[in-house]
């Protein structure tokens, strides 16, 4: 959970660049959907909060 304070001081550029991820020309990332979420947080001055569900 990070605030709306810890969402804009982050970078999710860092993110990216730590992947360690190989992709093909066109191959969208895995991240692209959550960094998307991340920028549209700090702009709108909100906090986020990841959820990870695992079922055996």
């Amino acid at each position: 959970m990070l605030t709306s304070a810890e969402v804009r001081g982050a970078a999710p550029k860092d993110a990216e660049r730590r992947g360690g991820l190989d992709y093909a020309v066109g191959e969208e990332s895995v991240l692209d959907g959550p960094l998307r979420l991340w920028r549209l947080a700090a702009q709108a001055r909100l906090g986020l909060c990841g959820v990870s569900l695992v079922l055996d």
